[in-house]
């Protein structure tokens, strides 16, 4: 009887699986390592920013000056994450104190885009309680962004007019 032709010996199909599998992690590694460099190039030109810089604070200022939230500004492609943004807050002295003086600025911001609310709200139910809430919401943050200016004042006066202070006298010693 004879062999089917095609059919290999177990050690000859052991050596063909043995240098196909060579040749694989061969062509693998190759492609592994290509792939590897090719991510490094990558995240470097096109990851957020890790590094502290100038420029980057001054952006990030920039926008919280005029009124967006620091998680609207972390969403750009040029920014860093909201994380980086905070352990840069943490590690930075000058940028705490830009980044003060940025959310000070945007309380005024704040009082604008209020104007801007009411001027331009419809006249249903509805959009006027969205409205409603948008404006209260911006007048809570900006009292405790600026509250020698937004804040609630106390009036220790009557109708304007300094209260009298009591003078109470002390009793008499006896002797």
């Amino acid at each position: 009887m004879k062999k089917p032709t095609g059919v290999l010996k177990h050690h000859q199909a052991k050596d063909k699986l043995n240098l196909l599998v060579a040749g694989l992690n061969k062509h693998t590694n190759g492609i592994e390592n290509y792939l590897r460099n090719t991510r490094k190039l990558h995240m470097a030109k096109l990851g957020r920013p890790s590094s502290y810089t100038q420029e980057i604070a001054d952006k990030i200022c920039e926008q919280l000056a005029i009124g967006y939230s620091i998680r609207t500004v972390c969403k750009g492609e040029d920014m860093p994450s909201v994380e980086t943004f905070f352990r840069w807050l943490r590690s930075n002295e000058s940028f705490r104190e830009q980044y003060a003086r940025a959310k000070q600025e945007s309380a005024d911001a704040m009082a604008e885009e209020i104007l801007d609310i009411s001027d331009d709200v419809e006249h249903d139910k509805e959009a006027i309680n969205k409205a409603r809430l948008r404006v209260d919401t911006r007048k809570f943050l900006m009292a405790k962004m600026k509250p020698k200016k937004y804040g609630d004042k106390l009036d220790v006066t009557s109708d304007g007019k300094a209260l009298p202070t009591p003078i109470i006298p002390l009793p008499k010693k006896e002797e």
